[in-house]
């Protein structure tokens, strides 16, 4: 990560909080005795635990994120260090709230995600993710939130967010060209030795082409850290810039973020030999694979031809990137490395 100062006048006050939601951990690490025996705690160095493995794997009652609320609640001590209680529909433990923020399934059970909030703001990172049966049993929880040092964590910016980006833009440098119009985030950043309340400002770049996080200080301007969050080649093969595409349907950089359009596509929804023992004897290039292709609606794209939209852009580090100007990218499932490949990454990911 990159350090480097960013003077910035401060135009209110700061506001100290105490975060000090786990001062510290209990003095047994033992959960209470149950006739089902006791979860699995597996930990951190720092004492903190990652991971509880439920031990009475009882059907609940209720939708999957309240079942996880109600395990949650009986963990908490183990969990957090500390007891949790219910007040509209998130769990309070101390200082810190855990609320919903998506539930997904999978072919293994359903996944309740919730963050952690103190004072309204989250703490990056602190997902606490509760993984179930598809029939409503409490598998396991895995948690981001490491022992915070009781420091005090100003809660009031001492800048507003747009003066973030443009401050984060400047740090980036490049030519100010955008993919996505830029966003900033107020979270609070756990550290070694200290926590601190800072900007988090995404930036969607040509150049240097990535998809930046920059994490500023929320009092000082300072930056904390860097690091380009682009996932498609590795990042010595990402060219140092790539032109800017105009988009054919209205002619507009679809950085504007006015341009939506809908296409459609070829994918493989799922594994296509899941639950099918008739096609274990398949092999790649086999076209029988191609009977098995779904249809989906592909959504958000920018309308340029390309497979791109508000959160993925797809490219092909080994062939022509798929163009279709049509938006109907319907291709065989056989080509290495092909489009087909391409249409799966836009439909999984958007």
């Amino acid at each position: 990560m990159s350090e480097s100062n960013a003077p910035l006048r401060t135009a209110s006050l700061l506001v100290g909080l105490a975060f000090c939601w786990q001062a510290s951990l209990p003095a047994t690490f033992a959960a209470e005795p149950s006739p089902g025996g006791q979860p699995l705690i597996e930990r951190r160095d720092d004492g903190s635990v990652r991971k509880i493995v439920n031990a009475e794997r009882h059907v609940l009652p209720g939708d999957p994120a309240h079942a996880a609320s109600v395990f949650l609640a009986s963990q908490a001590l183990l969990l957090f260090g500390a007891p949790a209680t219910w007040e509209e529909d998130q769990l309070v433990i101390g200082d810190l709230t855990l609320r919903d923020m998506r539930t997904s399934s999978s072919l293994s059970g359903t996944h309740v995600w919730k963050q952690a909030f103190v004072a309204g703001i989250p703490i990056h990172e602190g997902h606490v993710v509760t993984h179930l049966s598809h029939d409503n049993r409490v598998l396991f929880a895995t948690s981001g939130l490491t022992i915070p040092r009781c420091q005090p964590v100003a809660h009031q910016p001492a800048y507003p967010a747009g003066t973030a980006i443009a401050a984060a833009a400047a740090l980036l440098g490049g030519d100010g060209q955008r993919r996505l119009p830029p966003s900033a985030e107020l979270v609070i950043l756990p550290g070694q030795g200290a926590d601190r309340l800072a900007w988090r400002v995404l930036l969607a770049a040509y150049e240097p082409y990535g998809d930046w996080e920059i994490f500023l200080d929320a009092q000082t301007g300072e930056e904390i850290g860097r690091q380009n969050r682009l996932i498609c080649i590795p990042p010595h093969r990402i060219p140092p810039r790539i032109p800017v595409p105009v988009t054919a349907a209205a002619g507009k950089n679809p950085a504007a973020g006015v341009v939506r359009a809908t296409g459609s596509g070829l994918v493989f929804l799922a594994n296509p030999l899941n639950g099918h023992a008739d096609r274990y004897g398949w092999r790649d290039g086999d076209t029988i694979l191609d009977t098995v292709r779904d249809a989906v609606v592909l959504t958000n794209l920018d309308g340029s031809g390309y497979l791109v939209g508000p959160w993925v852009e797809v490219f092909n580090s080994d062939a022509p990137r798929a163009f279709e100007p049509s938006l109907v990218f319907e291709y065989s499932s056989l080509v290495t490395d092909g489009p087909f490949q391409e249409v799966n990454v836009y439909h999984h990911i958007n």
